[in-house]
This record gives structure tokens, C-alpha cells and sequence, in this order.
């Protein structure tokens, strides 16, 4: 129960006692960056910036159905807009889209989360 693991926390407390704060044991890092890497990283910025300046996004709300229609026919509504957005990806661009998903294998001995770069096109 929550009291049980509130009692638990206030003994060890006692039994570790106090310790030095965390922050008192940081040290700054200092790094000697070359202007060659300098210049690297300006460069960057600005490649960002046009990036982000460049974004153009529209949204829509679709209310012909929803999750309860695709569940219905047997679907997982997160698979449905997924292949929605890779299918309008290549209606616009004509390539497959570079697709992303995370899969947890946490539930499994060092599980930990893997990358899946898969295209259902």
C-alpha cells in the first residue's frame, strides 16, 4: 500500500541519513571548441532556422467516423493513421515516406525500446 512504501522511505531515510548535495559534487565541463567547429555549428543554426521557417502545416477536423468504425472492421486505429499518413506522404511526394515506431521489448530480459524503421507502402 502507498502507507506502506511512505514508511518504508522515512526508515531508510534515517538508516542512509543526510548526504551531500548532488549539485556540490557537479563540476563544469569546459570544452575547447576550434573555429572550424565554431563555424560548423553557425552553420547548422542557420540550416535550422530555414528549416523551421519553412514548415507549412494545415489541419482539418474529419468527423465521417472514427476509432469505434475502424475497430470494427478489425483495426488498430493507430495502424489506420499510420498508413494514412505514409499513403498521403507518397500521394504528395511520390517516394515512400521514411517511417518511424518504437517497439518497448521491456517485458523481456534488458528489455529496452528499439526502433523500427519500417514502409508499408
Amino acid at each position: 500500500s502507498a502507507a506502506a512504501n511512505l514508511d518504508f522511505v522515512a526508515e531508510f531515510e534515517q538508516v542512509v541519513g543526510d548526504r551531500t548535495p548532488a549539485a556540490n559534487l557537479c563540476i563544469p565541463l569546459k570544452f575547447k571548441i576550434s573555429n572550424e567547429v565554431q563555424e560548423a555549428i553557425k552553420s547548422a543554426a542557420a540550416n535550422l532556422e530555414n528549416l523551421v521557417n519553412n514548415v507549412e502545416a494545415c489541419g482539418f477536423s474529419f468527423d465521417k467516423y472514427g476509432k469505434e468504425f475502424i475497430k470494427s472492421q478489425k483495426l488498430s486505429p493507430d495502424s489506420y493513421i499510420q498508413m494514412a499518413m505514409q499513403f498521403a506522404f507518397y500521394r504528395l511526394h511520390k517516394v515512400p515516406a521514411a517511417h518511424y515506431e518504437s517497439a518497448a521489448t521491456r517485458k523481456f530480459l534488458h528489455g529496452r525500446t528499439e526502433t523500427i524503421r519500417s514502409c508499408s507502402v
